[in-house]
């Protein structure tokens, strides 16, 4: 499975317009990230990846054309299978029905939103998907199922704590298992720290951790023959978006954390980037059985306060670990103060 001894990588973009109060927020800002005349979406990840030889997944919400029409749908997929990265399909049923996630609807209905789906990736490309991941990371055992009833053999839905509704005891932490069989890649996961029972887990995610924690949990992967590490992001990881979506700015700071890991992953030489369907391919014809197992990485104290001090305010975590430690200050310094006197 690995020539060479690398250790495979996906990244896995989560490609999607949006909808906040009955607006549309449209590809041009959530896929496109089209802002002061620049772009700081999709084209933009692709732009970096091709500098360093990496190939990106870009799971694709193709629903939003019972709201748009297909033409926008279609150029989105066309523009990534053109410059040689994957297309593959992510399902939102809410552009449709009124539930969030696939585990709101039984199993005739997700095969029914599932071929749906698949029948417009391949109406614009050409080509029918491998591969599929649940908005909000929603599945539940009858996704899998309905993917198998579509031909769809490689979910990679599952994250650690999120809104899935399969269960956690049938995937092992970072591994990879075939599961009603479909081939489940979960996105990777490590733990920030550990204080008795108190064990908080974090996806491998661009936009939450620090360069220093993805460069450890992919050397860590490495050195512990993980299967396969996968990079969590968003069509519009490299924007801010105000949470009623009415202002976006660029985020350059993750765009370039995403351009220094490929860097690193380039440099190091021990890692290689490859899309979800070619490492499903790479998979099959090594001959190698699943389920392989990872195991859980621990980044430590150290990383996990200096990300919490580096961006205080960037998410609940954050906040309470930033927040927890100004009390500790200003209960030293009244210490101080009480003894000084």
């Amino acid at each position: 499975m690995n020539p060479g001894g690398k250790t495979r990588v996906l990244i896995t973009v989560d490609t999607e317009a949006d909808m906040r109060d009955g607006r549309i927020i449209p590809p041009e800002l959530m896929i496109y990230g089209r802002v002061g005349g620049q772009e700081y979406g999709i084209n933009r990840m692709m732009d970096i990846a091709d500098r360093f030889g990496a190939v990106v997944t870009f799971f694709v919400s193709v629903y939003e054309h019972r709201q748009l029409g297909m033409g926008p749908v279609r150029k989105v997929c066309a523009d990534i299978d053109s410059r040689g990265h994957e297309v593959q399909l992510h399902t939102h049923p809410n552009w449709i029905y009124d539930h969030r996630f696939m585990w709101g609807y039984p199993l005739a209905k997700q095969v029914e939103l599932i071929a749906e789906g698949r029948d417009v990736i391949r109406s614009c490309i050409g080509r029918t998907p491998i591969a599929h991941r649940a908005g909000g990371f929603g599945a539940d055992t009858n996704t899998l199922l309905a993917l198998g009833e579509n031909g769809i053999m490689v979910d990679s839905t599952f994250l650690n704590g999120e809104y899935s509704r399969l269960s956690p005891a049938a995937f092992p932490a970072n591994g990879v298992g075939v599961h009603e069989g479909v081939l489940e890649i979960p996105v990777s996961v490590f733990e920030q720290f550990r204080v008795g029972g108190f064990r908080p887990v974090k996806p491998f995610d661009i936009n939450t951790n620090s360069l220093s924690e993805m460069i450890f949990l992919l050397d860590h992967a490495r050195r512990h023959r993980f299967p396969v590490v996968n990079l969590l992001m968003h069509s519009f990881s490299f924007v801010n978006r105000s949470k009623d979506r009415r202002s976006i700015t660029p985020n350059t700071h993750d765009m370039n954390k995403f351009e220094r890991l490929l860097e690193f992953m380039h440099d190091d030489g021990g890692f290689d980037v490859v899309g979800i369907g070619r490492y499903y391919e790479m998979l099959r014809s090594s001959g190698e059985k699943p389920p392989l197992e990872g195991g859980m990485p621990v980044s430590g104290v150290a990383r996990t306060v200096a990300r919490a001090c580096r961006y205080p305010t960037k998410g609940k975590a954050n906040m309470a670990i930033a927040g927890a430690l100004a009390l500790l200050l200003l209960s030293i310094l009244a210490a101080v103060c009480l003894f000084a006197r």
